[in-house]
């Protein structure tokens, strides 16, 4: 009980006596008891907070990088796309409206119409993505519109080179068939499996065990059903 009174008589009343209740004494009401319930939950308290903190912390990064991110995606929008040197439509109107300097779409349709020299027609203008009534190029569109264009042109040469590679493979199959077949026949008609050991025991037959298999044997592998 003097503990208490001494504690309100320091804190010069700014603690009320109601408040000491929340503290654990013993018996007598004269010493302290520690209290492990409230340090616990002190120490959640801390850690929520700190929590807290690092998760605005977070947020603010992330806001400041977004807004980076947009800012950057702005002035790249900006920015008129790389002409081009495909053949197609749009990519003709875009270079002829950069050699121009960025005329209005409807000068572009007076150029187009008095100029012979000039291989776009009218249609070929109104492709590009014009903005402000024909007095801009939507030049993130056009990036959009340029990209897939090269996309599609990029898809068209590997579907070429594809099928080129399997004529290319389809013919040496036949070729290496007709060697085969060749060896077979000059060997007096041969088992399969002599075939093989003479590809593994010699060095005189370009040949592999793969191309003896384009060969029609029959199930036995006996000889050859041509």
């Amino acid at each position: 009980q003097a503990f208490k009174e001494i504690i309100l008589d320091l804190s010069r009343n700014q603690i009320h006596p109601d408040d000491l209740s929340v503290l654990t004494w013993d018996e007598d009401d004269e010493i302290l008891m520690k209290h492990d319930d409230d340090m616990e939950e002190a120490a959640r308290k801390r850690a929520k907070d700190i929590a807290r903190r690092k998760r605005e912390e977070e947020e603010r990064q992330r806001l400041k990088a977004d807004l980076k991110y947009r800012v950057s995606s702005v002035k790249r929008s900006n920015r008129p796309p790389p002409v081009t040197t495909g053949d197609e439509p749009l990519e003709r109107a875009y270079r002829w409206y950069t050699r121009l300097q960025g005329p209005r779409q409807e000068t572009m349709h007076t150029v187009v119409m008095e100029s012979p020299g000039i291989d776009i027609s009218k249609a070929d203008v109104d492709l590009l993505p014009w903005i402000k009534k024909g007095r801009l190029l939507d030049f993130s569109k056009l990036g959009e519109m340029l990209e897939e264009i090269e996309a599609k042109r990029k898809d068209k040469l590997l579907n070429r080179k594809k099928a080129n590679d399997d004529e290319d493979e389809s013919r040496s199959k036949e070729e290496r068939r007709r060697e085969a077949l060749q060896w077979y026949k000059s060997l007096k008609t041969p088992k399969k499996e002599t075939m093989y050991c003479l590809v593994d025991e010699t060095i005189g037959m370009k040949m592999e065990k793969a191309d003896i298999d384009l060969l029609s044997w029959d199930k036995s592998g006996l000889c050859v059903n041509e």
